[in-house]
This record gives structure tokens, sequence and C-alpha cells, in this order.
């Protein structure tokens, strides 16, 4: 049975966030859900549950975010990686989650997470539907 993650991104950060790269493994895909003034929404869908997707958020002045999301043992996990040079890539990035990476995937299985940019933008994840294959969760960048 495969997993489905419909993730609401909402934001109000000035200068506002765009995507950037949208990153998927282990078989899941990502579907764009539309924009609305800024706020998007975005489907992950996973065909078991060891598989996530990460998406990557940019401002015009630099200032970066990911946001890692997914399933693992039968659980919703979520990371918020912020603050990154403009040379780190998704791919870059999701490998630093599995095997001896230094954010080792069994260290963050948490159903909500966030962090302050350097910038002072709370980015801000968390899963408000977790059980069944249907799953949903928010994220928030919002200027503090």
């Amino acid at each position: 049975m495969s997993y489905t993650i419909k993730v609401h991104l909402n934001q109000d950060a000035n200068p506002p966030f765009a995507l950037k790269e949208q990153v998927s493994w282990a078989g899941a895909k990502w579907a764009s859900g539309g924009m609305h003034e800024g706020n998007q929404s975005f489907t992950l869908t996973m065909g078991d549950n060891s598989s996530g997707g990460l998406l990557c958020h940019r401002v015009s002045d630099g200032e970066c975010c990911f946001i890692i999301i997914g399933m693992n043992k039968g659980k919703p996990w979520c990371n918020v990686v912020p603050d990154l040079y403009t040379t780190e890539t998704a791919t870059s990035v999701r490998d630093t989650f599995y095997g001896k990476g230094f954010r080792n995937i069994d260290s963050v299985l948490v159903e909500e997470h966030q962090k302050t940019t350097s910038m002072g933008t709370l980015v801000a994840v968390k899963f408000f539907k977790t059980g069944g294959y249907k799953l949903g969760a928010n994220v928030n960048l919002f200027s503090t």
C-alpha cells in the first residue's frame, strides 16, 4: 500500500521564499497542488514506508531552507535544515540523513520540527494527520 502526504506551505516571509528544488527518493514522487498568494501545496506519494522527499526554498537575498518529510518504519518524520550554502544541493543534503550521515534519520523521527534561520525566519513543519496511508503536514515560513 502506498503512502501519501499532502503538504501545505504557508508563508508571510518578506521577501517570500520560492521553491527551487524538489527531490524524492526510494520510489517517491512529488506533485504540485498549486499556488495562491505565496502559499503552495504539494503531494508526496511513496510506494512504501521507507522513502521521502525534500523541498528547497530560497529567497533572492540568499536565505535558504530545506524541508525534509517522509515515512520510516511506518512513522511519519520531518526535519528542517536552515542556513545552507548556495553550493549545497537537495541531493547532497538528503544523503546526510542516511547511513553514517551526520543527520542520521533514526535520530530525527519526529512529527514536528522547527528552526529559525540566521536571518530570523521561523521554519516549522508539523504533521496534522498521522494515521493510515493518507497523511497531512503544514509547513510555515514566518518572519520573526
